[in-house]
């Protein structure tokens, strides 16, 4: 087998396993094809990679994040992205691929509502192993305490439990078969206004839907 399969195929070589990390997952209602590879030959197949992606007409970029090292690029409708880590028989990698031109799907559905002064920027669900989870990124006006005033009210009339004492991050709330963990940091906004980051990740222990 080549050490590195036709575009838009996943990279792979001799010495090299590949395994789909997740039954389906999806970022803003896009597909994306996530694999763990491994191996005595992923050190080769990391290297080829990288040659041959500075072949094509863009080029890849590189990015350390962490102990991650990452190698991504844009092929045609496809982007593309190979992250590594470690050394030696130690050393595993993740490669992703999502097709731009694809049908966008509806984005997953939460089941708690957002406060009004939020609004999502990014969402992702996958399923793995019978458990569904999904996580969302929002961005919200005003302050911390404010967010977490109108969190807690909304959580609380839908029936939501709070486990701890809701001071510490991340917040933790259950309902049923769900969990929902919620972080809130103050975001990058002008000098003026007053932004908030929410980031929440909502767990389900099987297939409900």
């Amino acid at each position: 087998m080549a050490a590195v399969a036709a575009m838009g195929a996943v990279p792979t070589g001799p010495g090299v396993y590949a395994q789909p990390v997740a039954d389906a997952i999806r970022i803003n209602g896009l597909s994306v094809e996530l694999i763990r590879l491994h191996g005595p030959g992923l050190a080769a197949l990391i290297d080829h990679t990288r040659r041959h992606w500075q072949t094509t007409k863009t080029g890849p970029d590189t990015l350390r994040v962490g102990e991650w090292q990452i190698l991504s690029r844009q092929s045609g409708s496809d982007s593309e992205v190979l992250q590594w880590r470690g050394e030696g028989t130690q050393q595993t990698a993740l490669y992703s691929r999502l097709d731009r031109q694809q049908w966008v799907t509806a984005r997953p559905q939460f089941a708690w509502r957002l406060p009004q002064a939020c609004r999502w920027q990014q969402t992702l669900d996958s399923t793995q192993l019978q458990q569904r989870a999904v996580q969302g990124t929002a961005q919200c006006n005003g302050s911390i305490s404010t967010i977490v005033r109108q969190l807690r009210s909304a959580l609380e009339t839908e029936g939501w439990q709070l486990s701890g004492d809701g001071e510490h991050y991340p917040m933790v709330w259950r309902q049923g078969r769900l969990q929902l963990q919620v972080v809130l940091t103050e975001a990058h906004a002008a000098a003026d206004s007053r932004a908030v980051a929410l980031v929440a990740v909502q767990t389900t222990g099987g297939l409900e839907r």
